[in-house]
């Protein structure tokens, strides 16, 4: 589902270099990263997804060429084929938890038929979450507006989810459920599942579990031991 290649990106200024070897990750796999703020997380997540373009190297997700596409195409290609949760999530302000829920079906030409807002509803609902359908996201709680963008990643049943510090404001319970619930759902549709995140216990029980702590060229070695 993901080739990494010799990725590289610096940022301007060189206050940080992305430095990626050699990753594979396979289809249906459920892979997590950790690490503190800082390793590059984030920035490879944000690459995988086309959000960012790498300075050399190359990176195929899903069997496309990321850097083959232009930025238009990138962004229809992302919306269908990703589920995508943002660190800071990302909730249009203007939009209750149900239309924040559809949007991704809604920019991405989708159906917005009466079974898509069912299966809306009942992911905020498998979130626990349903009682926030009619509210903009200034009357929710961080801890729900979490768990809506989560819904939101599902929404589309994608076949590749990336997930950004996605219990960042969870409580320990509400962590693990929402965590247990993501990977269920992935393993369900023969998802890949890729998560970032400083939080260790948020990793447990994944199949592979790779540490960023050192830089993301670490993981070249570990992926080699």
């Amino acid at each position: 589902m993901i080739a990494a290649r010799d990725l590289r990106l610096a940022y301007a200024g060189g206050d940080f270099v992305l430095d990626v070897p050699h990753l594979d990750v396979a289809r249906g796999e459920q892979l997590a990263i950790v690490g503190p703020s800082g390793s590059g997380k984030t920035t490879f997540l944000h690459l995988a997804a086309g959000i960012l373009r790498p300075d050399s190297g190359q990176l195929s997700v899903d069997g496309r060429d990321l850097d083959a596409m232009d930025d238009a195409l990138r962004r229809r290609w992302r919306v269908a084929r990703i589920g995508l949760v943002f660190q800071d999530l990302e909730l249009l302000p203007y939009l209750d938890s149900l239309d924040n829920v559809l949007l991704p079906l809604r920019i991405g030409g989708g159906s917005l038929d009466a079974e898509a807002r069912e299966r809306a509803r009942g992911l905020l609902a498998d979130f626990g979450v349903a009682h926030t359908t009619h509210r903009r996201p200034a009357r929710l709680s961080g801890g729900e507006r979490q768990r809506v963008a989560l819904a939101r990643a599902l929404v589309t049943e994608a076949p590749l989810l990336l997930l950004d510090e996605p219990t960042g404001s969870l409580d320990p319970d509400n962590a693990e459920r929402a965590v247990g619930l993501l990977r269920a759902r992935a393993a369900e549709r023969g998802a890949t599942l890729l998560m970032v995140t400083h939080d260790r216990a948020a990793a447990a029980g994944f199949e592979r579990v790779l540490d960023a702590g050192a830089g993301l060229e670490a993981l070249d070695a570990e992926l080699r031991a």
